[in-house]
């Protein structure tokens, strides 16, 4: 038994000996190696960023205007003959009207307030002796204390011119005929009618009857003046060239 023993150890040695012998001696480990320093990026200071400063506002650039095209030529037209002749005896015009000093009654009371515009009266009313001739698109009117004609045209529009007529003159013209049941004015009117109208082709017409002479009144207010033939024909004539009809 301790032979068998001693034979198993010896055995044993062998063994360890013999693996001992093939291995060698050991390599003494490897010195650990430093890992390479990493690079660390150094960081750059900050580049300085300037305050912004004001910025001025642009200034518009007019763009250019385009040439205008070169404009064809007008025709000019014709040139009409005004209403009121050259040597119509010329209107004020019209003032601002107040309140009049004294309380208007009667005939002025009414006219001022069916025509707002006429104002105040300036004088009592004044007879005189006129002359009336109608026509087809107005009348005539004849003043014998101013020796003044109106020609009241039917679009509301009127003229006052001077009476040059002078006994010796002739009172018509005889190469003018008016149409059937018409008539030619005679001495101022017809003056006034062929010289200042326009004569048959005056924009009146002609006289439909011949001239009557009658009485009147001619009143004088601040913006015109109010000639009557009674209470039934009464006329404002307002310093701004129109008429107009009153009760």
């Amino acid at each position: 038994m301790k032979r068998w023993t001693l034979g198993f150890s010896l055995l044993l040695i062998i063994l360890g000996a013999s693996a001992c012998a093939g291995r060698g001696t050991p390599a003494a480990p490897p010195e650990p190696t430093t890992p390479p320093a990493t690079a660390t990026a150094t960081p750059l200071p900050p580049t300085p960023v300037p305050e912004p400063t004001a910025t001025e506002e642009p200034t518009a650039t007019p763009e250019p205007s385009p040439t205008p095209e070169a404009a064809s030529p007008l025709t000019t037209p014709a040139v009409q003959a005004p209403s009121v002749q050259p040597n119509a005896l010329p209107t004020p015009g019209l003032t601002p009207v107040e309140a009049c000093s004294e309380t208007l009654a009667g005939a002025e009371a009414s006219v001022a307030a069916q025509v707002t515009k006429i104002g105040c009266p300036l004088a009592a009313p004044q007879f005189v002796f006129m002359a009336r001739q109608p026509f087809q698109h107005g009348q005539m009117i004849w003043r014998s204390d101013e020796q003044i004609i109106y020609v009241l045209h039917e679009d509301g529009t009127w003229q006052a011119f001077a009476d040059t007529f002078q006994e010796g003159m002739p009172e018509s013209d005889p190469a003018v005929t008016p149409p059937e049941n018409l008539f030619q004015p005679i001495r101022g009117f017809g003056k006034v009618w062929r010289e200042q109208l326009g004569g048959p082709e005056a924009a009146i017409g002609w006289a439909s009857e011949p001239e009557k002479g009658v009485n009147g009144n001619v009143q004088a207010w601040q913006n015109g003046v109010v000639v009557s033939f009674g209470f039934a024909d009464r006329f404002v004539l307002l310093n701004d060239g129109t008429w107009q009809k009153v009760k």
